[in-house]
């Protein structure tokens, strides 16, 4: 078949809108649930375990987790560079999503580990993520913890 072309770059800067609310959207979600702010008590409607469970069984969520991981090597690579606060807080968002669903999702913990462990080994290093994220900004502490966190599980 004939080659396809290159995404325009207007396609491509919808694509990256797309991927930003979702990201958003997801992070708001799995905030909610955290905070069991979704029923009360034992008659919680909303739990993690139960949304990681729900998400496991689209194969969108890992192709999804895919794309993101990606954009997250791709935004701490070499050369150092200030983050704006916007790219902060999605990078935060980013690793809260992915910290989340290595904690409660084992088929997603396990296709992170197999999938990337090697680029979180070689690729993400802490100096230089700390580095990119001025002391100033309220969210570059928790990344940073979030950062630790999420290396240590795939590390492991």
């Amino acid at each position: 078949g004939v080659p396809a072309a290159p995404p325009s770059e207007e396609l491509q800067n919808l694509l990256l809108e797309y991927s930003d609310a979702v990201i958003s959207a997801l992070y708001e979600i799995f905030l909610i649930t955290h905070q069991g702010n979704w029923g009360s008590g034992s008659r919680n409607l909303m739990t993690v375990g139960w949304l990681m469970m729900a998400l496991q069984k689209f194969p969108a969520m890992f192709l999804f987790i895919d794309h993101m991981v990606k954009h997250i090597i791709k935004t701490v690579l070499p050369p150092i560079h200030l983050m704006s606060p916007t790219e902060a807080l999605r990078l935060f968002q980013q690793l809260y999503i992915l910290n989340t669903c290595i904690q409660y999702g084992s088929g997603l913990a396990e296709h992170i580990r197999n999938k990337y462990s090697e680029e979180f080994r070689y690729y993400i290093q802490i100096a230089t993520v700390e580095a990119m994220l001025p002391a100033h900004y309220a969210v570059t502490q928790p990344a940073m913890r979030l950062l630790l966190q999420v290396l240590s599980c795939i590390l492991q």
